[in-house]
């Protein structure tokens, strides 16, 4: 069994970019994890449940990734929603972020 890796970039507030190869279908984490894992933003104060908007991401790539209802309401909270915005604690780490570009997104 081979296992893939999912290639994805992730630009902070600050501007430094985050290069990441993890494993696909990592279920123990989700984005927002991983990049405040990582020590690159202090996210997460719902604890992941699309909540407290504080980890409100641009996807920046050809990369469609499906919005369940919870991230909808929270985007639509926002004082500023973009076309491509998202939060990453609902992002699945998957085949499907392979290759895509996310940035902060501003103040929640």
């Amino acid at each position: 069994m081979i296992n893939m890796k999912i290639a994805l970039s992730y630009t902070n507030s600050a501007g430094t970019t985050l290069d990441l190869s993890l494993p696909d279908g990592n279920q123990l984490q989700n984005l927002m994890e991983i990049v405040r894992d990582y020590g690159f933003e202090d996210w997460g104060e719902c604890r992941g449940r699309a909540w407290c908007r504080t980890c409100h991401v641009r996807l920046i790539s050809n990369t469609s990734i499906e919005i369940n209802s919870h991230e909808e309401f929270a985007l639509n909270e926002l004082e500023t929603r973009y076309s491509n915005s998202r939060l990453a604690c609902q992002i699945a780490i998957d085949s499907t972020l392979d290759g895509a570009r996310l940035i902060h997104a501003g103040d929640n």
